[in-house]
């Protein structure tokens, strides 16, 4: 993608996440990164409380940073899995936590969410260590994390 492009999709991405309207993230180009199509969706569907819209989240974008639950720098898949995890802690609706296609925490890079990773981010965004037993192979860590 040429520098312009660059701008006109985070100049769109920023208007986008402003005015919480999706179908503006649907006019960006790019596919990853940060000012792409799948992060507009995935933070305005956390700022709106939307899960309708993590089905728009295609997962070609890919975000580094530190993980707390895994208590890593890792790359991120930005999916609509990531999109409904992000959903389930914002919203404290464990329940979504069920609704990720893949069930256990696997060590892969990018990173993949899982409902196991699911339950371990909802149990340390919301400090309830309970939802560590439901955190699979997460779940000594994430009992760990909390204290």
């Amino acid at each position: 993608s040429k520098p312009e492009e660059d701008s006109v999709d985070n100049c769109l991405s920023n208007v986008a996440e402003a005015l919480n309207d999706p179908s503006l993230c649907a006019e960006i180009q790019n596919i990853s990164g940060d000012g792409s199509r799948d992060s507009c969706y995935t933070n305005i569907a956390v700022a709106t409380k939307r899960v309708d819209l993590c089905n728009l989240v295609t997962g070609s974008s890919i975000k580094n940073y530190y993980v707390n639950v895994i208590g890593a720098q890792t790359d991120v898949l930005i999916d609509k899995d990531y999109c409904i995890t992000g959903l389930a802690s914002i919203t404290k609706n464990d329940l979504l936590c069920q609704q990720v296609s893949v069930k256990d925490y696997v060590k892969v890079s990018p990173l993949k969410m899982s409902s196991s990773f699911c339950y371990a981010n909802f149990a340390y965004d919301n400090k309830t260590p309970t939802f560590c037993g439901k955190a699979g192979s997460l779940k000594d860590h994430c009992l760990e994390v909390i204290k």
